[in-house]
């Protein structure tokens, strides 16, 4: 058997079962989208880096913050929207 195919053959049941879950609610996208954007804020800032910031320094976080919504924003809506 050629070990290719199989992994092919892994990979499509594994699509089609992910096609065999509901589609989310708005409720649950928003909660993912929201998940998401503390996630991925979280990989570059702590609560408490934020709370020790220099004014001065809010608006290279605002910055990466609002592109984090962005990012999000596409991967759960499919929206493209200021990245």
């Amino acid at each position: 058997m050629n070990i290719k195919n199989n992994v092919t053959g892994e990979i499509k049941q594994i699509e089609d079962k992910l096609m065999t879950y509901p589609p989310l609610t708005d409720d649950q996208k928003q909660q993912a989208y929201k998940d998401m954007v503390v996630e991925l804020v979280g990989e570059k800032y702590s609560q408490y880096d934020t709370l020790s910031m220099p004014s001065d320094d809010m608006s290279e976080y605002n910055a990466f913050v609002e592109n984090c919504k962005a990012v999000a924003n596409n991967a759960i809506y499919g929206e493209k929207v200021g990245v």
